[in-house]
């Protein structure tokens, strides 16, 4: 299921989520409170929805973040520390070493 833009489709995914948790509740109650006959998994679609919205949250964020880090070094306020620069230059510099001759 893929989830697009914004507004009527929330509401979509949340009435989704409403009718899951709805259904999950009505089959519990439905079974019997004796033993269960054997081991049982019951996945819904409630729990990749959920995942999908808390990803569009983190993208939302990222994007913001990048937003204001944009922002910050176009006015040239944005001085981060010397040594989380140095760890970033450190960590491409293995990756680039790690992954050479990958793209042939």
């Amino acid at each position: 299921m893929k989830i697009r833009g914004k507004g009527n489709d929330e509401l979509s995914v949340l009435r989704l989520l409403k009718k899951d948790t709805e259904q999950a509740s009505a089959r519990q109650s439905s079974q019997s409170s004796g033993a269960v006959s054997g081991d049982r998994v019951d996945l819904s679609r409630s729990g990749s929805l959920l995942e999908a919205l808390q990803r569009e949250d983190q993208q939302e964020s990222r994007a913001d973040k990048v937003k204001r880090i944009k922002q910050l070094i176009e006015s040239g306020q944005y001085n981060p520390p010397a040594e989380d620069v140095a760890r970033a230059v450190g960590e491409e510099i293995i990756m680039t070493i790690a992954t050479a001759g990958e793209d042939n």
